[in-house]
């Protein structure tokens, strides 16, 4: 149909609520470019009228994605020349993807196009994209051809309007491919105790069976839990194995226990002990969720529908459907301790991209600013004779510090000493990414009553 062309109008930053998209972000909005008698002018068509009371308009207009700086006063053009312009309802295709029917449309002489904002909604453009509102008959329109980034094919015969988006105007369709639980989600632990046994009889038929078990219980409560073993059989009877009461602290993965404890070694050197003291660290296995390792995420985009082939070692391991815009993959998983990654992306007229990222997942390695320690220290465990099992005699100790200083290179500290030694050491591990290799070196030095040593791997 054609009719005269109303007077254009202008939405100032507070005019009326902002649009905005299904996220609730606001749209950017343009204002008109200023004229000298301080009215306001359609960047394309011209219309001009005379300057309202009230706050003026700004002298130059603002660069696009600007607000306006005129508050919530409402600019808007006077009578407008006679000009013929065009309604249509369409049916619209964003992007090849995104479909809306029966969409206002309005088609100026400079065959410039407005579509109605709210015909489109849900919006498939991302929080803060530079989308240019107008406002057309009392109805928010979206100026496509003063939008930065829009295209569009206009076919009357079809009905039918076609837009083509810049990639950086949608959404991002953001997929974690290895979702893990929140340690938040896990409820305290109740009261309550268990019992683990294992029961066992040993014989032939020249010689009578000898009965023998061992026995493992537990008592906890929220954060703390209390555990103690035992072993029974003919020959020794009934023996205490280990005691210990432990402490957890899930939000800062620390945890401290009391008892019998064990005093680890470091990675590449050094001594495990049994003590009978109490130890303070680090311990990741809190968080579900967590992990220790470098999480790998792959990020890009598509300006059609595509689909997505996540590949390791050319070996297809997942296939995404993507919508066109951004993308992003994160906590990729990965079969493999280290390769390389690829994400194939193949849109519908088969045009294909690829990104490609080395990883490595070896438990010797951390992730970046990772940091892991461990202190134990008690009397050292000499035999495990005796219903009250273990007698201990003597000064033990050990520290371990481990951080990781990027995904491909982890150091540590370990020292250990009793009550006549002492030893200190470093030790590090690197890998290579592009040529899958890893490599380790340690370095440590002791003393004891039998003299000083030196060890280097």
């Amino acid at each position: 149909m054609c009719a005269l062309l109303p007077p254009m109008k202008t939405l100032a930053s507070q005019a009326r609520a902002e649009p905005v998209t299904e996220q609730g972000a606001p749209l950017a909005v343009r204002p008109l470019s200023g004229t000298p008698g301080g009215g306001e002018q359609h960047p394309r068509l011209g219309l001009a009228a005379p300057g309202e009371e009230g706050p003026s308009a700004p002298s130059a207009p603002p660069e696009k994605g600007e607000k306006s700086e005129q508050g919530s006063t409402r600019v808007e053009t006077g009578p407008a020349p006679p000009f013929e312009y065009e309604e249509l309802f369409l049916d619209v295709d964003i992007a090849g993807y995104y479909q809306r029917a029966f969409v206002f449309t309005v088609v100026l002489p400079d065959k410039g196009i407005l579509v109605s904002r709210k015909d489109l909604e849900p919006l498939p453009f991302r929080a803060g994209a530079a989308i240019v509102i107008v406002s057309f008959l009392d109805t928010d329109m979206i100026d496509v051809n003063a939008t930065a980034g829009l295209s569009a094919t206009l076919d009357t015969t079809a009905g039918t309007l076609r837009l083509r988006a810049d990639p950086s105007l949608l959404s991002t369709f953001e997929k974690d491919l290895d979702p893990k639980p929140s340690i938040a989600d896990l409820p305290p632990r109740a009261l309550g105790a268990h019992l683990n046994y294992s029961l066992g009889w040993t014989g032939n038929k020249d010689e009578p069976g000898l009965p023998s078990g061992f026995f493992q219980g537990f008592w906890y409560r929220d954060r703390w839990t209390v555990r103690s073993s035992f072993a029974a059989n003919e020959q020794s009877g009934f023996q205490r194995l280990a005691s210990t009461v432990r402490f957890d602290n899930p939000e800062t993965l620390r945890k401290w226990a009391l008892g019998d404890v064990v005093a680890p070694a470091g990675t590449d050197w050094g001594t495990s002990r049994n003590l009978l003291g109490v130890s303070w660290g680090t311990d990741f296995t809190m968080d579900p969720g967590f992990t220790p390792f470098q999480d790998y995420s792959i990020f890009g985009s598509t300006e059609l529908p595509a689909v997505a082939e996540i590949m390791s070692q050319g070996v297809p391991i997942r296939q995404i459907e993507l919508p066109p815009g951004p993308f992003a993959f994160q906590n990729i998983a990965v079969p493999d301790p280290y390769g390389n990654l690829v994400v194939r992306v193949t849109d519908r007229v088969g045009k294909e991209s690829f990104f490609e990222v080395p990883y490595v997942r070896i438990g010797r390695l951390y992730k970046a600013g990772l940091y892991d320690y461990n202190l134990t220290a008690g009397l050292r465990e000499e035999n495990t004779t005796g219903i009250w099992g273990s007698r201990y005699f003597g000064f033990g100790a050990s520290t371990t510090h481990r951080y990781g200083f990027s995904e491909t290179l982890t150091g540590e500290l370990h020292a250990e000493a009793t009550e006549v030694s002492a030893a200190l050491g470093v030790s590090a591990t690197q890998a290579l990414l592009p040529l899958n290799l890893l490599y380790t070196a340690a370095l440590a030095v002791s003393q004891s009553p039998e003299g000083s040593g030196l060890r280097a791997a």
